[in-house]
């Protein structure tokens, strides 16, 4: 009707524009391609891979071997592979397929032509720029079969269109309307990496964590106070509290041996970062970043969720533990009372970041504290402490109003991690994961964290360095990959590599987890007042989801480009004016726009990843994809676990 083609051409200009302010192509639904430039052909042909290289094998090692290396998406396709064999005195007719040049004896295929099985007879024969069994490269088939209406290959990319009642989901035909009950990883993906995750905790049955098993470049075989209670944590998702116990209460003796033991660094042992894991209470006693706060309060928040599930479900048996080792009554004692005491003189001190490299106030540091003084006051309410739970609540306001005058700049409209010295940080995110506590104090669904995450996706989207992030968009792999901060120093322990920094996967992963968590609370809420602070957040959510085309028909299409025009609209905006959101039509495409941004990401981090086995490294190799930096870092499963959590309780919200 007239209506409809009056927002159709309203909804043409504002998409010229949100393509302009974002800056990001919009992405292609498959995400199954192989580099074909011309270096990978011939000889190095990416359709027959015999793997030359071993778990954790870069680019340099892979063709000082004399080796072909060649990025690919899809599973278990080695990236680091022996050159084809020669072909025997190129004895197809014609010559190489009649795709290839004959030199000695070998085929020197064409870009866009492979040998997809015997080379006699298969020599250079396969298009895989178009073949729909070889997309990409040899054995990479289009999906086929239930809900596929047709499905094309073009340009080493698959085309699919599904059957009515089917969705194209990141490019699988997938039952339904909604993109959302089609996870990024499988449940038995996530039984694999919870193995590795788990293999890292309780080291000798003494309740460590370590951070990696790397002994080398990076040397990480020590037990983190932040690695360490975080770890912790995300392990309670993973398992029934009974098969969780023995792991928890080995970690619970850890902290109470940890928090006594004598300090050869000349500061209070709690303020220390780090042990290690040759023994219990062997504190590490080299030149670090000390003190570090935050590890006592994270502790004290994991011991609390802990005790909280322990007595909710064993009841006085569980209670008469936790006045044992968690809530002594006297700090003095073991458990978190000692941890609280520190906190609370020590709140507003300069502390160490959690990247370890900066000194000063600290917006990660507080925020954990924060929540594990507001924690702290209900459990001492629990034990019937009045005096403690009024005093931890006190400390809590304060930490609050001075996480609002110090670190939320309004001109900004950023939450800085640390004032003056490094604002825009991933660290920030992850504050909030990890300190919120569903009372609206900076939650995942605040304007000021969702305008602060706004700025850190901008920021990457425009980070030339991180090469990876446009390759990845031009194959059609949906998502964005972040570092800690824009140029970054470190990279993993790889001296060859120039400054600049590489994607973390712990950064992107709990980015994933900040959009899944904000949609089941506005989920839940019903609501979203739009204003200049989050429009942008939102842009880039309706952005990041389109990859999906798992709209429910026309009608949320119509929603979807409405809110695209009022978010552009609100976002140029030069006064405050908001938009209050409530209709539920907009609500749920909003929440599922949310959801699948986390799932885009989280997709994105699996295409680096697959080929390994779902073995998770710290870094992410900003030129080529490789993993890169420590092998299986605990905090990087963590945050997969945690992320793949909050997407269960986003889904369940939307239902």
């Amino acid at each position: 009707n007239d209506r409809e083609s009056h927002d159709a051409m309203k909804f043409a200009v504002f998409s010229a524009l949100l393509t302009v302010a974002l800056a990001t192509p919009f992405f292609a639904p498959d995400v199954r391609t192989i580099d074909l430039r011309s270096e990978f052909v011939g000889r190095c042909d990416p359709g027959n891979r015999t793997d030359c290289g071993t778990y954790g094998t870069k680019q340099p090692e892979c063709e000082a071997k004399g080796c072909c290396w060649s990025p690919a998406d899809a599973d278990d396709i080695p990236w680091c592979f022996y050159s084809s064999p020669p072909s025997p005195a190129c004895s197809t007719t014609p010559p190489c397929s009649g795709h290839g040049d004959c030199t000695n004896g070998t085929c020197a295929c064409s870009a866009g032509f492979a040998t997809c099985g015997d080379v006699s007879v298969k020599d250079c024969s396969v298009n895989i720029g178009g073949d729909v069994e070889n997309c990409g490269g040899c054995g990479q088939a289009c999906p086929s079969g239930e809900g596929v209406a047709s499905r094309g290959c073009d340009s080493g990319k698959c085309a699919v269109t599904c059957d009515q009642g089917y969705s194209l989901c990141w490019g699988e035909c997938v039952s339904g309307g909604n993109c959302t009950a089609h996870g990024p990883f499988s449940e038995a993906d996530m039984d694999t990496m919870v193995g590795y995750f788990v293999g890292n905790l309780d080291v000798q049955g003494e309740g460590g964590v370590m951070a990696s098993p790397s002994t080398t470049a990076p040397d990480y075989y020590d037990h983190w106070q932040r690695d360490g209670a975080i770890s912790m944590r995300e392990f309670l998702k993973t398992r029934s509290l009974n098969e969780t116990r023995s792991t928890v209460e080995h970690y619970t003796a850890w902290v109470a041996a940890a928090q006594f033991s004598d300090d050869p660094n000349g500061i209070d042992i709690r303020g220390e970062p780090k042990w290690y894991l040759d023994k219990q209470a062997h504190v590490y006693d080299k030149g670090w970043m000390r003190p570090q706060n935050d590890g006592c309060a994270l502790r004290t928040i994991t011991l609390i969720v802990y005790a909280q599930e322990l007595m909710a479900s064993q009841g006085d048996a569980g209670r008469q533990w936790v006045q044992q080792n968690v809530w002594t009554g006297d700090a003095s004692k073991p458990g978190v009372q000692r941890d609280l005491e520190y906190i609370t003189s020590q709140w507003n001190a300069d502390s160490g970041d959690p990247w370890e490299e900066v000194r000063g106030q600290v917006f990660f540091v507080k925020h954990a504290m924060r929540r594990a003084l507001r924690m702290g006051s209900l459990l001492a309410s629990t034990f019937g402490d009045a005096a403690s739970a009024a005093a931890y609540n006190a400390t809590a306001e304060l930490v609050e109003a001075d996480i609002m005058s110090k670190h939320w700049n309004e001109a900004k409209g950023l939450l800085m991690e640390v004032p003056q010295t490094r604002e825009l940080d991933s660290a920030t995110h992850l504050a909030i994961l990890y300190g919120d506590m569903d009372d609206g104090f900076l939650s995942p669904a605040s304007p000021q964290l969702q305008s602060s995450v706004a700025q850190l996706i901008d920021a990457f989207q425009g980070y030339s360095d991180f090469s990876i992030n446009a390759k990845d968009t031009a194959a059609g792999v949906p998502g964005l990959l972040v570092g800690r901060y824009l140029n970054d120093g470190y990279n993993g322990g790889n001296s060859s590599q120039p400054g600049g920094g590489n994607p973390w996967i712990l950064c992107s992963a709990s980015l994933a987890e900040i959009f899944y968590r904000a949609a089941a609370l506005h989920a839940v809420s019903g609501e979203f007042t739009l204003t200049p602070l989050n429009a942008r957040f939102l842009m880039h959510a309706l952005d990041l989801s389109r990859g999906s085309q798992g709209l429910n028909g026309v009608g949320e299409a119509t929603v979807v480009n409405r809110l695209l025009m009022s978010a552009a609209k609100v976002a140029s905006s030069s006064n405050s004016a908001s938009l209050h959101l409530s209709d539920q039509d907009e609500i749920s495409a909003i929440t599922r726009a949310l959801t699948l941004s986390g799932d885009a990401i989280l997709i994105r981090i699996k295409s680096h990843v697959a080929h390994t086995g779902l073995h998770l490294t710290e870094q992410i190799n900003k030129d080529d994809g490789a993993p890169q930096g420590a092998q299986d870092l605990t905090w990087s499963y963590g945050t997969v676990i945690g992320a793949m959590a909050a997407r269960d309780a986003a889904v369940r919200a939307l239902l």
